[in-house]
């Protein structure tokens, strides 16, 4: 990357389109090297993160193309799909086609049990026919759809002789992967600009009476036969519901890291900052003083220097848990408390989310107004970094509330972890009855 003409850092701002294309070679770029294949992060699940990590310092939107287009579309066919999806997992390792995620609708976000796509299954045609019933209805902030997937992951209400069986993971053909045009049925565009990330196209996409084979349902967790009679390993739907978003537990581990990286960026520019910067000083002292000799500087910077640590050292040991159980998921590996390390993973990562987004928010403000004016300027990072966490927080408040409003208001997530201490501290235990 520090080689690499494509990966220079230009002093010119680009344009939306000159964004997002910069982006696309980059993560092709990255992807085509694959100087990091599946066997050494099997090895040392540490150099995954440490590769995101170093990506993200770089061009948090190439990290964000990379880990949608190719690593979280691949782990969600391995962990919710059957072997037949293996072909679909194989082309995207081999680049033929580019994924995305789409779960959010314009009408409802948090509130996933009231999702309004609907996937009905038609015996006589062995299809499901994927539908969405006005514009409140379509999937909107899909990373990667705005221009680039030609699959989509999309969580949709199964419908089968007229029951709706709740929400599954469908996936779905959007663009012819040569042309990149879209399929008939199908509604896709950019939703435009944002404050930040705009190497990253969001996009929106509906359906009009698109049919789509039997095969299309990711039905590990539960599915129709081919005469549409319903079945699942899971009797109970409240928790066949928990495992089919808890596979999410990836995206939210992700963004406890990315806010992580968002704030050592930006704390380690302030403090540099504030050891060169000199004002002020005793009288008649040859030199000025370093601002960061002043206890006022000191108690505005170091204690979220604290808290960046605090962050690293915990972001550092959620993602190799989360690599673990992947990994052992996808090779096969036999663990009697994968399903417990599941659950408190799904929890941890459901309340470090919010937590760790709105410390690193709060803390990078403090390092933008410590460095002064200085900090309005464009060539000072930690300006940047605001409009980076703003996405990986969803539709809240900027993109240093990127990180605090993407996915969903991050108070909501809170709750699996609020729910987890309670169903399994002693103290706290709530009787059957009242969960």
């Amino acid at each position: 990357m520090e080689s690499h003409p494509l990966f220079q850092h230009s002093e010119v701002t680009p344009t939306l389109d000159e964004e997002r294309h910069i982006a696309v070679k980059r993560m092709y770029t990255i992807f085509n090297e694959k100087f990091l294949p599946l066997e050494r992060i099997a090895e040392d699940p540490r150099l995954f993160q440490a590769e995101t990590e170093a990506m993200f310092m770089f061009d948090s939107s190439l990290a964000v193309k990379v880990s949608l287009t190719f690593r979280m579309f691949s782990n969600m066919l391995t962990g919710s799909g059957r072997s037949h999806h293996l072909p679909i997992v194989e082309a995207v390792e081999n680049g033929e086609i580019g994924g995305c995620f789409a779960l959010t609708e314009v009408s409802h976000g948090s509130n996933a049990k009231g999702m309004r796509t609907t996937a009905t299954y038609v015996p006589e045609t062995r299809q499901f026919v994927m539908h969405s019933a006005d514009f409140e209805a379509a999937k909107c902030w899909v990373g990667s759809l705005g221009k680039c997937a030609t699959h989509a992951i999309i969580y949709a209400m199964l419908i089968s002789k007229g029951t709706n069986h709740g929400l599954h993971s469908f996936v779905i053909p959007i663009r012819d992967p040569k042309t990149l045009k879209p399929y008939p049925g199908v509604i896709v565009g950019d939703i435009g600009e944002k404050i930040g990330l705009n190497g990253v196209d969001n996009g929106f996409v509906m359906f009009n009476n698109y049919a789509v084979p039997k095969a299309a349902a990711l039905d590990k967790l539960g599915g129709v036969d081919d005469n549409g009679d319903y079945c699942s390993p899971i009797r109970d739907p409240k928790k066949r519901f928990g495992a089919s978003l808890g596979i999410l537990s990836g995206g939210r581990v992700h963004i406890t890291s990315i806010s992580t990286n968002y704030l050592v960026k930006a704390i380690v520019i302030a403090i540099r900052y504030s050891a060169v910067r000199k004002q002020f000083g005793p009288e008649n002292a040859a030199e000025e003083m370093p601002v960061l000799e002043y206890q006022q500087q000191q108690l505005k910077l170091l204690p979220h220097l604290a808290t960046t640590y605090a962050m690293k050292l915990f972001s550092v040991w959620l993602g190799e848990l989360h690599v673990t159980i992947t990994i052992n998921n996808m090779i096969g590996v036999e663990d009697p408390s994968a399903a417990a390390r599941g659950m408190e993973l799904h929890a941890l990562s459901s309340g470090a989310k919010p937590l760790l987004g709105w410390a690193a928010r709060d803390a990078i403000q403090n390092c933008r107004e410590a460095c002064g004016g200085h900090g309005y300027l464009k060539g000072n990072a930690t300006l940047a970094v605001p409009q980076w966490i703003g996405p990986t927080t969803h539709h809240r408040i900027g993109n240093a509330r990127h990180n605090c409003t993407i996915n969903k208001i991050k108070s909501v997530q809170k709750y699996p972890l609020i729910l987890y201490i309670l169903l399994h501290l002693p103290s706290t235990r709530l009787k059957p009855s009242e969960q």
